[in-house]
């Protein structure tokens, strides 16, 4: 199973030069959380300047592609705080890691992260490079 990060569905959503790659990612349907949800959003409205009815239809478009949606428990935000401390990352990418494995997820599909990067059994993959 895989986690799919924010930037693959923003790239998807966009005429970017990598589109087509993350357009190609998202027919595995990964795993996401709700921070890639608010993530997501946050980019398509402050940064690409959509309209709030253009990101509902692709929130509603990212739900019909993934395998599922990761809540925020404690025990995800325990993780992340532990991967921050200990293995140098910082907290936000701390519980996209943690997300992804509370669902058992093997890879990450991300830029964000060193490509080849293990956190125990997950690791990590940029489809850009």
């Amino acid at each position: 199973m895989i986690f799919l990060d924010t930037n693959i569905f923003v790239y998807a959503k966009t005429d970017d030069l990598k589109a087509p790659r993350a357009r190609f990612e998202l027919a595995a349907r990964g795993w996401i959380s709700v921070q890639i949800l608010s993530e997501f959003t946050n980019v398509m409205r402050n940064k690409l300047r959509q309209p709030w009815d253009y990101i509902d239809s692709a929130l509603q478009d990212i739900h019909d592609v993934v395998r599922g949606v990761v809540a925020l428990t404690p025990e995800v935000q325990a993780a992340a705080y532990a991967l921050a401390k200990n293995d140098g990352i910082g907290i936000y990418d701390g519980l996209v890691v943690a997300a992804a494995q509370s669902v058992g997820c093997r890879e990450l599909v991300t830029e964000d992260l060193q490509h080849g990067r293990r956190f125990s059994d997950l690791v990590v993959r940029n489809p850009f490079r």
